[in-house]
This record gives C-alpha cells, sequence and structure tokens, in this order.
C-alpha cells in the first residue's frame, strides 16, 4: 500500500465496513468519530451517551478525582449506541465494549485485513519502520485531519480538550505531521503579507 503518515477519512469508513459485527462496527465508529484513547472507549457505559446534546461524557481513567471530558459525537451514531445497549440489555452502568485492550487492538486488525489494508504502511518522520492500523491510529487520524481543517488557536484548544491531553505540546504534533496544514495556513498567510506588492511603485 501507498506510504502514510494518518488514516484517511476515506481510509477509516473502509476500516468501518470492514467490520464483522455491530458492537465491533461501533466501537471503529467511536474511535474514528471520536479520537479517544481504545481504554476509554472500552470504559464507556450507558449512562454516558447524550444524544439530545451530541455528546460522550469520558471519565478520567487514571484519576477519579478529576472530572470526566465532554466529547462531542453526531447524534445519530450516540442513539445507535443507545439502541444497541436496549438490544443487549445492558443497564446504565454497564460496560458498552466489555473486553479488553488486546481485543480492541485484534478487531482494529481484523476490519483491516478486510478493508485491504492489513500491511504495515503508516509512518510519521520521526519512525523507522512502518506501521500496522491500530486503535492508536484512529487517535492520531483524528488528530490530523482536525488539524489540517484548523484555523486559530482556539481549534488547537479545542483538539486538547477532545483528546484528553494534559499538555499543548502533545496536541502541537497533529499540526506538525500536516504538511496540508502548513500549506493552507501559508495561503491564508500571504494573503495579506506580500512585500514585493508592497515595495513596487504605484503606477
Amino acid at each position: 500500500m501507498e506510504r502514510k503518515s494518518y488514516l484517511t477519512p476515506e481510509d477509516l469508513r473502509k476500516l468501518i465496513e470492514g467490520t464483522t459485527t455491530q458492537r465491533n462496527r461501533l466501537l471503529l465508529t467511536v474511535l474514528a468519530y471520536s479520537g479517544v484513547r481504545i481504554s476509554e472507549a472500552l470504559a464507556l457505559r450507558p449512562q454516558d451517551i447524550d444524544p439530545g446534546s451530541s455528546t460522550m461524557m469520558i471519565p478520567h481513567l487514571k484519576s477519579k478525582d478529576k472530572n470526566p471530558r465532554m466529547v462531542a459525537m453526531p447524534p445519530i451514531i450516540l442513539e445507535d449506541i443507545l439502541a444497541y445497549a436496549r438490544e443487549n440489555k445492558l443497564g446504565p452502568q454497564d460496560r458498552i465494549f466489555p473486553f479488553t485492550r488486546q481485543m480492541g487492538y485484534y478487531i482494529a486488525r481484523e476490519a483491516a485485513f478486510n478493508a485491504g489494508m492489513d500491511k504495515p504502511f503508516l509512518s510519521y518522520p520521526e519512525w523507522k519502520e512502518k506501521h500496522f492500523v491500530s486503535p492508536h491510529r484512529f487517535r492520531d487520524a483524528v488528530g490530523t485531519n482536525w488539524a489540517i481543517g484548523s484555523k486559530s488557536l482556539e481549534d488547537l484548544r479545542a483538539l486538547q480538550e477532545a483528546l484528553g491531553h494534559a499538555h499543548l505540546e502533545t496536541t502541537q504534533k497533529y499540526f506538525k505531521l500536516s504538511s496540508e496544514n502548513l500549506r493552507r495556513a501559508y495561503s491564508r498567510f500571504m494573503e495579506s503579507y506580500d512585500p514585493l506588492a508592497v515595495a513596487s511603485p504605484k503606477k
């Protein structure tokens, strides 16, 4: 496969369609739309889902003293999750995806195989080797695709909050990875910055 630094929306669609069960499809959909960590996705309960406000509440797994963070999601996906919970008779505090991180990794790899992405093809500039599709690559995809569409520091702060990064420096790596974001920012900069035009004598 063509070497890439991140999964595109088209790649993510193929991976989601490569799942074999409704549960697996919902898990990869959550990862693809939210960018949450696999451990956070596996901790989700029906009581954390609110289609009315288009949000999920993500608990802080390392410290119960910290408030959960709110992550936006399309309401139709949240409604699908709650419908799945009802069909499987899950209580408000039951885990929606009651399995291990290793199983989550297997689900991502199975989907990649079915989507024709079973070879390692993901590689950042600082990586020496190419990597397989994994749950964390979904998180990277959200971060990088968000960076491509960003236009302000407010967008960077919002991405930091969505991904649950403690430090802004961690979030900034996605902006460095996105060459498209760099070109777009430079293009906006040049709209009002042209030294030769300013220096040209008036005719």
